[in-house]
């Protein structure tokens, strides 16, 4: 399938070898076409607050193409640097995949957009005919297949999965190829091809953001609101500096133990099942601990302090259990605001840390 792709006026132009059938959720030729010919990836400022439609209408004009063939997506990323491309073909039927792929404003099903402006926009021409129950089938496709890679590359909003930004947008476009497809979900081979192709170019912009799947655990805590320089202002809290460790030193100590802990790839381990506990206690996932039970820490979930007290051995033997002990006790900072899974190991990495440089003498 031949796309002619062009980067124009900062604008990512792709023309199509013919008028596609299509439907499009983009505020700018939306709905369902008959001759979609152009479609252009514009870039917005992130404090963009004009009429999106009127906008569209403008790039459009400039560019000199047809508006009754074209249509528009609107993203606050730069499209030059931040679009993928993807084709891929399965017997008969041919498919290609442009896409712009911000992640600045995650939403959830249970938490809204942090405001910022960010765009998941996702373009899939398929060379064969489809009918247009096999189009909208499309859009639950190429939507189930976002979904499932924003989920593997652990994308939160907050501390839950996300599903998207607020503002994500899909075109699926027909080449009109005979002979016509009426089905197109995951089990048909067209719908596992495009499944599989927006699937991967969601990885790839992802990676492109910093949200490689490997990425490290310092900012994976990051990403669900545990600042490393959080989790020193607790640590500091309790640290006892002396003549040949002053405050300054002893804070860049702990600051670069914490992180060498966050190394080992045990370390992570154990700090990722707690993550996962924390999600699954919170959704309700635990037999016999209901939600509303583990945000109030109740006194027969022991679970965490086991976990914890595995990862200070771990870490320091028992001057680390002995360290854990006072910060479990007094939760300084953060660790007063964390859930019950996540405070306790956050705890035991700072206990891990400290205890290391007492036993060093702060070398």
């Amino acid at each position: 399938m031949e796309v002619d792709l062009k980067v124009k006026n900062g604008n990512l132009v792709l023309t199509l070898p013919v008028e596609a059938k299509a439907l499009s959720t983009t505020i700018y030729g939306g709905g369902f076409k008959s001759n979609l010919r152009h479609v252009v990836f514009h870039s917005v400022p992130s404090d963009f607050n004009e009429d999106p439609l009127e906008r569209s209408r403008k790039v459009v004009e400039d560019l000199n193409l047809n508006p009754e063939c074209s249509a528009v997506f609107l993203t606050a990323v730069k499209v030059k640097e931040m679009h993928v491309v993807v084709k891929g073909e399965t017997t008969g039927a041919k498919c290609y995949v442009a896409a712009t792929i911000g992640l600045g404003n995650p939403v959830s099903c249970s938490h809204g957009s942090n405001g910022k402006a960010s765009t998941i926009n996702i373009f899939v021409a398929v060379d064969r005919d489809l009918s247009d129950n096999g189009l909208v089938e499309l859009v639950k496709t190429v939507t189930e297949a976002k979904v499932s890679a924003i989920h593997d590359v652990d994308l939160r909003c907050n501390l839950t999965y996300a599903i998207g930004t607020s503002t994500d947008a899909l075109i699926v476009a027909s080449l009109r190829k005979p002979s016509t497809e009426i089905y197109t979900g995951q089990l048909t081979s067209i719908g596992n091809l495009v499944s599989r192709l927006v699937y991967k170019s969601i990885l790839m912009g992802a990676e492109k953001w910093g949200y490689s799947q490997g990425r490290s655990m310092i900012k994976r805590l990051d990403e669900r609101g545990v600042k490393l320089k959080d989790i020193v202002d607790s640590a500091m809290s309790l640290f006892k500096p002396w003549k040949k460790l002053p405050v300054k030193k002893a804070r860049e100590a702990v600051k670069d133990e914490i992180l060498r802990c966050l190394e080992d790839v045990n370390v992570s381990s154990m700090i990722n099942a707690a993550l996962r506990l924390d999600e699954d206690a919170r959704t309700g996932l635990i037999p016999h601990l209901k939600p509303q039970q583990y945000v109030s820490d109740p006194v027969h979930l022991v679970s965490d302090e086991i976990l914890a007290l595995s990862l200070a051995l771990y870490l320091n033997g028992w001057n680390a259990v002995f360290e854990l002990y006072r910060y479990d006790t007094e939760k300084p900072g953060i660790l007063s605001r964390l859930p019950p899974f996540i405070d306790d190991m956050i705890a035991a990495l700072i206990a891990g840390a400290t205890s290391r440089i007492y036993s060093r003498g702060g070398k």
